[in-house]
């Protein structure tokens, strides 16, 4: 009997134990969300009072990991990296477009993930902001390069 048990719980794990393939809403969901997370951070860092800005149209633009349209857009780099680029009016500033980049790195979380928890164990999801662009101006370093798993991947 308890080789039985064993037995099945063995074959469970192994049956429950997959890799997170989220479907396109999810997905589309959580781009959004970056896009939000990267504008905000523009706006908070240079202290701006937006008068007109792009929208962001979270549906995919191309098959190479690209999001968005011309003016609002999303490039996926591999390893939960993004570039997302957009464009604002700000009050003050004597360009009436403003184009911005944000380099970030924020994952996409399982949200059946609780099943493979531990009891108060919490999955940590804050974004990190690897770099900006603003108008002419751009942060130290700023590189906004393909992971190359993701190059090889994508780009066959």
């Amino acid at each position: 009997m308890k080789r039985l048990f064993i037995a099945t719980l063995a074959f469970a794990c192994v049956c429950v134990a997959r890799e997170y393939e989220p479907n396109e809403l999810e997905i589309s969901v959580h781009r959004k969300e970056v896009y939000g997370l990267a504008r905000d951070y523009v706006v908070k860092t240079f202290n701006l009072e937006v008068e007109d800005e792009g929208n962001f149209n979270p549906v995919r633009f191309n098959s190479n990991g690209v999001w968005g349209n011309f003016d609002a857009r999303i490039k996926e780099l591999g390893n939960d990296r993004f570039e997302v680029q957009g464009w604002l009016d700000a009050k003050g500033h004597e360009k009436a477009k403003i184009r911005w980049a944000v380099h970030i790195r924020y994952g996409l979380v399982d949200p059946m993930a609780w099943r493979y928890m531990k009891i108060g164990e919490e999955v940590e999801n804050e974004p990190e902001f690897l770099g900006w662009k603003f108008g002419d101006y751009y942060s130290l370093g700023y590189k906004a390069e393909y992971d190359p798993m993701f190059v090889k991947r994508t780009f066959r």
